[in-house]
């Protein structure tokens, strides 16, 4: 709700490692206008190694600022070292801001908000984090944005136990990487639990043979 902040501490040591927050202010934007600004907001505490999944922006007016807006990740995408993750405290969720001389001129922003009415609920952030004993985890932050883009709920999240092991968003089961033995171009092999997947972009590769230990 408005005004609130939440933390996640998952090594216990004290610190946040993600911060969430819903935050309300006035400030400029662009050609100087005053506007009333409603922001959901999420950032990477406590080491400069942990991060989020998102895009990275630059604005060149007043100086000049970069900004971090996270993806809504949905459920199956593997979260892993393919990815950009940047550490910012402030990365912008889903924001509106409403001008002080034209309220009923709203400008949004962020990927998880609706800007067509888009269902943004049941996605995924995408993190990475270092924990005590300095290893790497990734890890998955189930949340909905309701309300306009107002309101932010937060489900539920986990992080792979295998240091610099994937994970896969929405998924409790550790994934396991399959070595490709024949070095076939642009094929991605893992299983989680007893699912065995295949990514490949070439069209052409049709073929697949799953053999057991046994050799059946």
């Amino acid at each position: 709700e408005p005004d609130e902040i939440f933390g996640i501490d998952l090594d216990d040591d004290g610190l946040n490692d993600f911060n969430f927050f819903n935050e309300s202010f006035t400030t400029t934007v662009f050609y100087s206008d005053l506007a009333n600004i409603r922001a959901l907001f999420v950032g990477a505490f406590d080491t400069m190694q942990n991060g989020i999944i998102a895009s990275l922006g630059y604005l060149s007016g007043g100086g000049g600022y970069t900004y971090f807006r996270p993806y809504p990740l949905d459920s199956g995408i593997i979260v892993g070292e393919m990815f950009n993750f940047y550490n910012d405290n402030y990365q912008t969720l889903a924001k509106i801001a409403y001008k002080t001389i034209d309220p009923e001129d709203a400008l949004p922003g962020g990927k998880w908000y609706p800007w067509y009415g888009e269902d943004i609920t049941n996605k995924f952030i995408g993190f990475r984090f270092i924990d005590e004993v300095e290893s790497l985890h990734y890890g998955w932050i189930r949340c909905s944005v309701i309300d306009s883009g107002h309101t932010l709920i937060i489900h539920d999240y986990a992080y792979e136990m295998t240091q610099d092991n994937p994970i896969i968003a929405g998924d409790t089961i550790s994934y396991v990487d399959i070595n490709n033995h024949q070095s076939v171009a642009n094929v991605v092999i893992y299983s989680t639990g007893q699912l065995i997947s295949i990514n490949c972009e070439n069209k052409y590769f049709t073929n697949v043979n799953v053999i057991d230990m046994s050799g059946k």
